[in-house]
């Protein structure tokens, strides 16, 4: 049953960032029809795109480690893998600051915070993993 719940949620949130990714594309065609592109807006939607494959990796891994029968080294080594693609996340998630500045100087100061928010969860993520790791050790030293 947990397997079941885990995959559902990770599906999920992994169509929760298509719907987004679709979204702002097509805010991001709408003002190239308008004649204004600027090239915040361009890199955002790079950034945008560049996450979901991430995700996309990262869900892939998941599944991985869900149906992992091979042992525990296997399992850490795909755990390492993710950890990494969660600091690359967090990484290509700086491509949403420079448009979402533009927003806040517009009078909304607030989505700024929430901006860096949004680029300091995968390194939530990547905390907790190195707890995880950190963990998995010291049960495989005893």
């Amino acid at each position: 049953m947990k397997k079941v719940v885990s995959g559902i949620i990770m599906t999920l949130s992994t169509a929760v960032l298509v719907c987004a990714a679709v979204i702002i594309t097509f805010v991001w065609q709408h003002t190239i029809d308008n004649g204004s592109v600027i090239w915040q807006g361009s890199v955002a939607v790079i950034a945008l795109y560049l996450v979901l494959l991430i995700s996309i990796v990262i869900l892939i891994l998941a599944f991985c480690i869900i149906g992992n029968k091979k042992g525990l080294e296997r399992g850490i080594k795909l755990i390492k893998w993710i950890r990494n693609l969660f600091i690359g996340m967090s990484v290509v998630l700086l491509g949403i600051v420079p448009p979402v500045y533009l927003i806040a100087t517009d009078g909304a100061p607030g989505v700024a915070v929430f901006a860096i928010g949004v680029v300091l969860v995968p390194l939530v993520f990547v905390a907790m993993i190195e707890l995880v790791l950190i963990a998995s050790q010291n049960n495989s030293k005893e």
